[in-house]
């Protein structure tokens, strides 16, 4: 009694508001939360306490709240019974299930519809034959899509990239940037029905299939007991309608399942692998080939950078190794000075300021100009003195 006093003072209501629904009438000031405790059978009343209560000879209104509320669920024949039957009724519904199903079947459509998913297996299985040719995996006809994800464990010898990123890099050249995207687009309904175990989803559906037989059963013997029963009227059509969408739903999940074996027999899976086992793989392929394509745009960025580096070192090392001075008017000053810039020099060219002509003509004494090649068979011209004095003053 103690408890059931707790559980009333919890909810602040009369014993005549509680009484209403074991009876089932409507009584929309109880809380649904709330009544989940009468419901659980912590407060309907044992069989000592209707002893102990119905032994009392006094007057009802000398009894307490919690004493008369247990009296009062005394009257009500089959209790817990019938408590079992508001709360099927209040917790059913199918739409769960249903929702998990329809995910199921638009991931299967979608799977094999999917372009892309048809080119990336193509080049995975492609790749897998040159990798393993000569060897009893070679020439393989296919592959399960279950161990799509083992194209992360191969790793090139020369980076972290795997096989992964070589395929989506691959992919994305021919089928462009956006191929992940894309990808995940087609394959609609795939991250619901990458969780779903077909076994689990049966056991669901036969308990709510069991829970709506429990209830028309009670029914029926409430119906034998007493026609006029409220019970009968606010439980039974209810029950009927729940026991037609059970029946729809089971024969919806009949079909999924037929579905589903056809697929696993098209990828080669095995007969009894279930849809997180095949899907799930597939799913985590598509998350990782957009990851994959950010990290090989990372890999070659920093491979752009790092030989920035090494070539801005090459040609510091090269001027820290050159001779002081030797800049090109520095070499210009240094020819006039011990009069090797008014010798004859080979066309061979050794720097800069001897640059060969691409013409027939021979230089005579003098520097070759660069911007003069080419010109015919005429003579070479030849830098003067003069003007080259004149172009040292300005």
């Amino acid at each position: 009694m103690y408890g059931t006093w707790i559980w009333m003072n919890t909810l602040r209501m009369t014993w005549e508001q509680l009484q209403r629904y074991p009876r089932h009438k409507h009584n929309p000031e109880l809380h649904a939360v709330s009544f989940t405790c009468l419901l659980a059978h912590q407060c309907a009343p044992t069989s000592e306490e209707i002893d102990q209560i119905q032994s009392f000879e006094g007057s009802k209104s000398e009894l307490g709240e919690a004493e008369q509320f247990v009296l009062e669920m005394s009257t009500i024949p089959r209790i817990k019974q019938r408590l079992d039957c508001i709360s099927v009724k209040q917790n059913f519904s199918i739409a769960p299930i249903s929702n998990t199903i329809d995910s199921l079947q638009v991931a299967i459509e979608s799977s094999q519809s999917s372009q892309i998913l048809k080119a990336v297996m193509e080049l995975i299985l492609a790749l897998g034959n040159f990798l393993n040719h000569g060897g009893p995996r070679g020439n393989a006809p296919g592959f399960k899509l279950s161990s799509i994800m083992q194209t992360t464990n191969t790793r090139m010898s020369t980076s972290k990239l795997t096989l992964l990123h070589h395929i989506a890099q691959t992919l994305a050249q021919r089928l462009g940037d956006d191929m992940p995207n894309r990808l995940w687009e087609e394959l609609r309904g795939l991250s619901d029905a990458a969780k779903v175990n077909l076994t689990t989803l049966s056991a669901e559906a036969n308990k709510l299939n069991k829970n709506v037989l429990t209830i028309l059963n009670e029914v029926e013997i409430v119906e034998k007991a007493n026609a006029d029963d409220p019970f009968i009227h606010a439980m039974k059509p209810g029950g009927l309608e729940a026991k037609t969408a059970v029946a729809d739903l089971m024969k919806k999940l009949d079909t999924a399942k037929s579905e589903w074996t056809k697929f696993l027999a098209l990828y080669g899976e095995d007969t009894n692998a279930q849809p997180e086992d095949v899907l799930q793989p597939l799913a985590q392929f598509a998350r990782h080939c957009k990851t994959a394509l950010a990290e090989i745009k990372e890999e070659q960025k920093r491979a752009d950078e790092a030989a920035a580096k090494q070539k801005q070192k090459a040609i510091v090392s090269a001027m820290k190794g050159a001779p002081k001075g030797k800049g090109l008017m520095d070499g210009i000053a240094q020819g006039m000075k011990d009069g090797d810039l008014f010798r004859n020099k080979p066309k061979t060219a050794t720097n800069s300021l001897n640059a060969p002509s691409a013409g027939r003509g021979r230089g005579r004494g003098g520097l070759l100009l660069a911007g003069a090649a080419g010109r015919g068979r005429g003579k070479a011209p030849t830098l003067s003195l003069k003007s080259l004095s004149g172009s040292l003053k300005k």
